[in-house]
Formats: C-alpha cells, sequence, structure tokens
C-alpha cells in the first residue's frame, strides 16, 4: 500500500522481490498484475479454495475458564450473538424457577472475577458464550467434523454434534450450577478444588491421597504435569500450603467425587424434562 503515496517513489521489480522474497508468507495472500501504481482493490485474486473441505474440530471448555464481560465483545461486534444471547436468556426466564440474574447482563456487564466463578453462574455463562461461538461459527460455513467436550462443555458439544438444541443446552447447564449450589448448602464441610502441578504418578501424590483419605481426591488429570485435587477445604489448604508455588487452590463444587452423587440423583429428572 506504499504506492498509494504520492510522495513514494520505488521500482515495482524491486518492490514485488521484497515483498515475494522478504517478508512473511502470510496463509492468507492476494495478489494483482498492474503496469501502473494504480492499485484496484476488486482486481485482487485470492487463493482458490480446495477441493477438499478441511475437517475442523471444535474442543469446548468447562467450569474454570470464564471471565467478566467475556461476551461483550462478541455481542457488541455481531448483531446474530446479540439476538442469539437475549433469546437464551428469555428461555432462562421463562423457566417455572428462574435465575434472578440476567445471562445477557451477566455477560457483557462488569463483574469481579469471584462473583462470576460462582458455579450457578459460571456454568450457564460458559456455556452461552461457547453456543455463541459455535453458532456464530456456522453463519460462516465453519462446521465441525468431530467435537470433544471437558466437563460442563459436553453440553455445548452436544449442540455442535447436533444432539441438543441451544434451549435444552442452556437449561440444562442453568440446573447443573443451581444442583452445585444445593450441595454447597446441604453438604459440610466446605468443599473445594485446587490444581497442582503434579504428575498423576508422582510419589508426593501418592502420599498426598493417603495422608488425607476421605478428604481430598484425585479429580482430573490435566496434563502429564498437572492434576486436579478436589475435597474437603481444609484440607486443600493443607496441601496447598505444602506445595506452595505448584497449587492453585479454588472455593467451589467439586464435580468428580463420590460427593456429588446425591446432587446428580436430583438432577437427572431435570435434564430429562429439558
Amino acid at each position: 500500500m506504499h504506492l498509494v503515496r504520492p510522495e513514494v517513489r520505488v521500482s515495482l521489480p524491486d518492490l514485488a522481490d521484497t515483498l515475494s522474497e522478504r517478508r512473511t508468507r502470510h496463509f492468507h495472500r492476494a495478489y494483482l498484475v498492474s503496469n501502473t501504481p494504480t492499485v484496484d482493490q476488486h482486481a485482487l485474486i485470492y487463493g482458490k479454495p480446495r477441493s477438499n473441505v478441511p475437517k475442523v474440530g471444535f474442543i469446548f471448555t468447562g467450569q474454570g475458564s470464564q471471565w467478566p464481560q467475556m461476551g461483550k465483545a462478541l455481542v457488541d461486534t455481531f448483531p446474530s450473538s446479540q439476538r442469539l444471547l437475549r433469546h437464551l436468556d428469555a428461555v432462562l426466564q421463562a423457566l417455572p424457577h428462574p435465575p434472578q440474574w440476567s445471562l445477557y447482563d451477566e455477560l457483557t456487564c462488569p463483574r469481579s472475577s469471584d462473583h462470576v466463578r460462582q458455579p450457578e453462574l459460571s456454568q450457564p455463562l460458559v456455556t452461552a458464550l461457547q453456543l455463541l461461538i459455535t453458532d456464530l461459527l456456522s453463519t460462516w460455513c465453519v462446521q465441525p467434523a468431530s467435537v470433544v467436550g471437558h466437563s460442563s462443555g459436553e453440553i455445548a458439544a452436544f449442540v455442535a454434534a447436533g444432539l441438543l438444541e441451544p434451549e435444552d443446552a442452556i437449561q440444562i447447564a442453568y440446573y447443573r450450577g443451581e444442583a452445585a449450589v444445593d450441595l454447597q448448602d446441604d453438604l459440610r464441610p466446605k468443599l473445594g478444588m485446587m490444581a497442582a502441578g503434579l504428575s498423576d504418578t508422582s510419589p508426593l501424590l501418592q502420599q498426598i491421597l493417603q495422608r488425607h483419605s476421605g478428604a481430598v481426591a484425585l479429580a482430573c488429570i490435566n496434563s502429564p504435569q498437572s492434576v486436579t485435587l478436589s475435597g474437603h477445604v481444609s484440607a486443600l489448604e493443607t496441601v496447598c500450603h505444602q506445595l506452595h508455588s505448584t497449587a492453585i487452590l479454588r472455593i467451589c463444587c467439586r464435580w468428580t467425587c463420590h460427593t456429588i452423587l446425591p446432587s446428580w440423583l436430583t438432577l437427572q429428572p431435570t435434564t430429562k424434562a429439558c
């Protein structure tokens, strides 16, 4: 675009050589053939589409990836996303026992990190945002060849796979979050989870699990050098202090241990109704 500046004088062959050989070759490129420095943008020639459509996989995240106002830029930029979010909000508000909060406001208005970390909010918020992104990609003809969902991310993954409607998905996410709140209200001591920089085969991890048997459990293997532990907050705080910088403690519901079973039993009839 240097050529559109009248003060610029350059040899076209030199410029072509520089742009071709001495600049980053971006994935999306275009070119035109011209005998003059005048640039006609309509004459740009883009790469031809592949004969075979590339296969794309979608990975959907669960609770824990949320942050305040994470949906604001999306709905401010794309009217279709704003319409879908308002529709999902209306679906929740039409329930027999609707939330006292607005899905639209919680995704777009300023909130604290602790606020959006609450399971009754984080689960429907993360699900809703992923439904919006999936819908937007579909309008661009981007469809997944396969999907994977981690934890509550399975809800949006089912929608992407065509096995659930968005309206059903947002209700399931809402009731799942409510079940987590009921569990916290009914159980003592308080429950939580923590990420630790340990492998699942680490001798130190085995010592921790033995020492706090019944109070701390291995909830998830995140990577070869990262695990999630869940259990009683008092025990997790002791473990967190022992591990120092290799641990991050979050006080919330644990979904992957035996104490969640009573809540799952009450959740099943509700999700079937969706």
